[in-house]
């Protein structure tokens, strides 16, 4: 069984890859509504795929993913941006850190999380 890392402010947002994930793939799911917690939680675990909000407060998620990208040990870390828009700007910004996708969460529909998470893993050549 491996880990995805869920990093966004919503605890509904949290309950609904809950819902979605957990009964689809056998996977454990860990969840930080913050990237100062998450960080600290990589310093000792390394999970397979992170989900991660682009637009947290105080660390955001393009600080997240250029502190992350830093670390050798996650330089090929699969990452899926979650966003309210698939803003040119947005990816524009997070271009440089070779994420796995770009999801809206605003249109996310089981099916669209899904299919993100797999192709992220397939990709990364990690069995599910």
């Amino acid at each position: 069984m491996f880990k995805i890392l869920v990093v966004d402010a919503s605890p509904a947002f949290h309950q609904y890859v809950q819902r979605t994930i957990a009964p689809n793939l056998k996977v454990e799911i860990v969840f930080f509504f913050n990237g100062e917690d998450a960080m600290e939680f990589l310093q000792t675990e390394m999970p397979a795929l992170i989900l991660l909000e682009i637009g947290m407060d105080a660390k955001t998620g393009v600080d997240f993913l250029r502190d992350l990208r830093q670390d050798e040990t996650y330089q090929s870390t699969p990452i899926i941006i979650l966003s309210s828009d698939r803003s040119s700007e947005i990816i524009e910004t997070t271009k440089p850190f070779h994420v796995s996708d770009y999801v809206v969460k605003r249109k996310l529909d089981k099916a669209t999380l899904l299919q993100a998470i797999k192709t992220a893993l397939v990709r990364a050549r990690i069995p599910f």
